[in-house]
């Protein structure tokens, strides 16, 4: 463990005098970013990463007292941040790629190189193979690693407020649910002019809506994701009446088809129409997204 927090200010350094570095895996709004940023040094980095643009873009704006670049001017005495877009499941490829804005040198080394394949923390004591650089080049510094890693999992509540992302049932809105929708302008234009590293999107239905879903996939497979990313009682109910109901835009198509067979209230609460819609969008959400994979 490379990090020790002064007991008097809560503040933390490192043992061995090198730049302590967090990764935020799932920024949203940025609050735990800003925590992180508080309590380190003017050396230090917390990438902050996330798929949704515009998450991205109002926590970096929140945060921009600690990013460089464009027209956000850090303060030299506070630490770094870098903003990233990626999901957290590919930060082990995305985050190498990364280099220091103000010295133009990789930031870390391969997470990959920690543990074989299996990516780790700084200090994590392996032997290397010097002849496999990852595609890097020889300037990427020799430390491997972060001194730590904060994911909090599950929709933001910016995202479900807004209903034009459509993740919510109460609200009309299309029905979207890709959480790496939307894009970069008020970081890459003139908003803020920084450049920013990339993962890809999910892969397997890459760009496909939750509406692409309702209407593309056939009734097997739609009853198979209810009742799989749902566990929900009506699931093949349900992928019948979304069949039926085709062609389906917004929330408000979902929500009809789902309560042409079920009743707005029944004895058991989970077999009521608002239970089952929770279900429902939460089945497609994680398909939309391929949290299933994550």
């Amino acid at each position: 463990d490379r990090c020790r927090i002064d007991p008097d200010t809560g503040l933390a350094s490192s043992i061995d005098g090198e730049p302590l570095i967090f990764v935020d895996g799932t920024l949203g709004g940025g609050g735990h970013s800003a925590a992180l940023l508080e309590r380190l040094g003017p050396n230090d980095v917390v990438f902050g990463c996330d798929v949704d643009p515009s998450a991205l873009s109002a926590a970096t704006n929140r945060l921009r007292r600690y990013v460089v670049g464009g027209t956000f001017d850090r303060d030299p005495d506070l630490p770094l941040f870098v903003p990233v877009r990626s999901n957290f499941r590919d930060l082990a490829e995305v985050l190498p790629e990364v280099k220091h804005p103000l010295t133009d040198e990789y930031i870390l080394r391969p997470l990959a190189e920690l543990g074989g394949k299996g990516g780790g923390t700084k200090g994590d004591d392996h032997d290397h193979d010097d002849d496999d650089d990852f595609g890097l080049d020889d300037e990427a510094p020799e430390h491997v690693g972060v001194d730590g890693i904060l994911l909090d999992l599950g929709v933001s509540s910016h995202q479900i407020d807004n209903p034009d992302r459509g993740f919510a049932f109460m609200k009309p809105g299309p029905l979207d649910m890709r959480m790496w929708g939307g894009d970069f302008s008020a970081l890459t234009s003139g908003g803020g002019g920084i450049n920013l590293v990339s993962g890809a999107a999910p892969g397997r239905v890459r760009g496909l809506t939750a509406a692409d879903v309702c209407n593309e996939f056939d009734e097997a497979e739609l009853s198979r994701i209810f009742k799989t990313y749902g566990d929900e009682p009506r699931a093949r109910k349900v992928a019948a009446s979304v069949v039926r109901s085709r062609p389906l835009e917004t929330t408000e198509d979902l929500v009809n088809a789902v309560a042409d067979v079920t009743p707005e209230f029944a004895k058991q609460r989970r077999m009521g129409r608002t239970a089952t819609l929770a279900r429902v969008f939460q089945s497609l959400r994680i398909v939309v997204n391929e949290e299933d994979v994550a």
